[in-house]
């Protein structure tokens, strides 16, 4: 009974003491040979362990301890690196465009409007639409594809969580067929109950349903022989398209119109200077931001989504520190086809009487864009400068 005592003591002091202690506590003439032949077996075979791991922590002379001291790490031995990083990052010679604190909440934004679909967790998103609509078509020229490709992305949940589509079972479908082209495995699709048509060339056939109201809910306006053909306003063979038309199908073309273009931005990244007035991706996004505002104005009748919309537009074309985003702001704002109110006419003149003497190309085309803005206001001065505050019905922008 004593041997085995003093044996549960040692074991004790080598699980809880340094190496240097065990070494005192097994050399100890308490415990018989036998044992301490055993002990100084295992702490002999501790030490081959702790050298093997930390070759200078235990000096074997006289079993002190020595700190490691820093060593540099094995480089290969023809030169270069373990980690050639140079491979997965860009290329230092070229430009990097960064991101804007924008650009990464728009980011986070993709996956929060999907997750409040969530039963008893639905998120009203109404309130919040005008200024989420605006920052995704900000980005949709970005030049980096990750920010272009999640402000799709982003249009896209929209218009699955909020438009009044009515036809869950095609919309997947429609995502499905795409995503499967995308990947080119070579599978045969079926042909989409949809219409394909470019949404940012103009077309007047098609885009009579701006001005005109939509149809019943689920009532077919295409049948299955328009919808394989392309209605981008190059053909001259194009179907003809009713002036009235389901919001279901318009939904459902403008789903496919975007998923089908991965990528590539919608339009190019470029800005009105002051000697060129007109850039064609101003006519596209104009005509992009018609479609959209009507799709989500229809499908959220009491959003006032235009007026909301051409707030915030004006906002962020007045007081972003962007050119590039307040250029694009202002040709939202012109896209929305709102009536002008007079704080609206007065925010505008007073910003363009502070920027007309500023210096530089960015800022004169800057000018150039408010220039654009006011080139309609004439017709207030003509009709009567509406000093109520309502909106003058009268006044629309020009594009």
């Amino acid at each position: 009974m004593l041997t085995l005592s003093a044996a549960a003591v040692v074991a004790g002091s080598v699980c809880n003491s340094t190496i240097p202690a065990v070494s005192k506590v097994c050399s100890s003439p308490r415990l018989d040979h036998s044992r301490s032949h055993n002990d100084a077996d295992t702490i002999n075979v501790t030490k081959k362990v702790v050298l093997e791991e930390h070759p200078s922590t235990i000096n074997l002379t006289n079993n002190d301890y020595e700190p490691s001291q820093p060593h540099p790490l094995p480089m290969p031995e023809y030169g270069g690196y373990f980690a050639p990083l140079t491979e997965f990052l860009p290329n230092s010679s070229q430009p990097v465009n960064g991101f804007h604190r924008c650009n990464l909440a728009v980011m986070f934004l993709v996956d929060l409007v999907v997750e409040g679909m969530e039963q008893g967790s639905e998120v009203d998103w109404s309130g919040h639409l005008p200024l989420v609509l605006h920052m995704a078509i900000l980005g949709l020229d970005h030049t980096r594809p990750l920010v272009s490709e999640h402000c799709k992305q982003l249009l896209l949940n929209l218009l699955l969580v909020l438009a009044d589509h009515g036809d869950h079972l095609t919309v997947v479908k429609v995502l499905l067929q795409t995503r499967t082209e995308q990947l080119k495995y070579g599978l045969t699709t079926s042909t989409l109950p949809v219409q394909k048509h470019n949404f940012t060339e103009p077309d007047l056939e098609f885009d009579s349903y701006l001005h005109a109201p939509f149809m019943q809910l689920g009532t077919p306006t295409w049948s299955s022989s328009e919808t394989g053909e392309d209605l981008s306003g190059d053909d001259d063979d194009s179907t003809e398209v009713p002036a009235t038309v389901a919001l279901s199908d318009i939904i459902k073309s403008l789903v496919y119109f975007i998923s089908s273009r991965p990528g590539q931005p919608l339009w190019s990244y470029e800005d009105i200077t002051s000697k060129v007035w007109s850039v064609r991706s101003a006519e596209q996004l104009d005509v992009f931001v018609q479609h959209i505002c009507r799709v989500f104005s229809e499908s959220l009748p009491h959003s006032h989504l235009e007026e909301m919309w051409a707030q915030v537009a004006l906002h962020l074309a007045l007081s972003s520190p962007s050119r590039h985003y307040a250029g694009r702001s202002l040709q939202i704002f012109r896209g929305l086809r709102v009536p002008i109110t007079s704080r609206m006419l007065t925010d505008i003149l007073s910003r363009l009487v502070e920027t007309t003497a500023e210096q530089g190309e960015d800022m004169q085309g800057y000018v150039t864009e408010l220039s654009v803005d006011t080139r309609g206001i004439r017709r207030v001065f003509r009709n009567g400068f509406p000093t109520d505050g309502c909106c003058a019905r009268h006044f629309q922008i020009d594009s």
